[in-house]
Formats: structure tokens, sequence, C-alpha cells
């Protein structure tokens, strides 16, 4: 079970369960949102780098 978030452009998923019990299991759930931020970023400088600024 979990949470679907759909904000704009960007949906989230937010599971409904006990945190991960390992340093793997935690690394693997960050993957998604990480990518996310990267994505965002590079966008980000794209359009900094159209307009000039």
């Amino acid at each position: 079970m979990a949470f679907l978030i759909v904000k704009g452009d960007t949906v989230k998923l937010l599971p409904v369960a006990p945190p991960a019990n390992t340093t793997v299991d935690r690394v693997v759930e960050l993957v998604p949102e990480m990518f996310d931020k990267v994505t965002g970023f590079i966008d980000q400088k794209k359009a900094e780098d159209k307009s000039g600024f």
C-alpha cells in the first residue's frame, strides 16, 4: 500500500511500510528521488543557458 502524490508534472510514490532495515534497502528507496533531483537540476541549467542567466 502506498500514497501516490501528483504535483504539477511531478509524481511521487510514498510507500506505507516500515523504514528500511539495511543501508542497501535505504539506498534503493532513495534512487528515484535522487534521479528526480538530478533531472530537475539539469533541466534548470538548460533553461538558464537558453535565457542567458
